[in-house]
């Protein structure tokens, strides 16, 4: 339910950013680098709201080690996106931006081992089919929200290598 109440505020923020790119001439930074960051951010929320959703559509209920961890690794990677965001009000450090983003990329590849690991667990200890999907598309929106936060640290990047 905080997911979802979480990924609605930035839905409508995602709008209103929209709206308001279209009405100022005078930007902060590049109105499309603007558009990338808000738009990627949603991203990164549809996922984890899809994780959520999957977890509660599928009655799963053992939330296991590995979801676990992936979901350590999106919520620190969140809480970069936050810094990272915060670092753009003034861009006078942009060094810490490029350690934000390369911490980032870091935790994505560490959520593509968690990933594979835990598909491969999978398939290889359960032996009901129903809960091999279930766990899989949990563990794939868990995952892929990871790649989102990524694409989120792209953006910062470019900014950043904008404004050095």
């Amino acid at each position: 339910a905080q997911i979802s109440k979480i990924e609605s505020k930035i839905e409508y923020l995602t709008q209103k950013t929209n709206l308001e790119l279209s009405k100022n001439f005078i930007t902060p930074f590049d109105r499309e680098d603007i558009y990338q960051l808000v738009k990627s951010i949603d991203y990164v929320a549809d996922n984890l709201n899809g994780a959520a959703n999957r977890i509660n559509i599928y009655q799963v209920e053992k939330i296991t080690k590995s979801i676990r961890k992936i979901s350590a690794v999106n919520l620190e990677a969140c809480q970069l996106i936050g810094e990272g965001v915060e670092q753009l009000k003034d861009l006078t450090n942009v060094n810490r931006i490029y350690e934000i983003c390369e911490r980032i990329n870091k935790l994505e590849n560490k959520s593509d081992r968690i990933f594979d690991k835990a598909v491969q667990e999978i398939f290889e200890n359960e032996t009901d089919a129903k809960n091999i999907i279930k766990y899989k598309e949990v563990l794939s929106s868990l995952e892929s929200a990871t790649d989102k936060c990524k694409s989120v640290a792209n953006v910062l990047e470019a900014v950043a290598v904008k404004h050095s």
